[in-house]
């Protein structure tokens, strides 16, 4: 999942992209 993606999935500002970016693909797999 790339970060552009997780972007339109969560509709906020790219600092919030960036933490979830940072998780574990697990974590950020998790539902939202």
């Amino acid at each position: 999942m790339s970060v552009e993606e997780v972007e339109k999935v969560l509709g906020r500002s790219r600092p919030s992209i960036y933490r979830y970016a940072n998780t574990s693909p697990q974590e950020a797999n998790l539902p939202f």
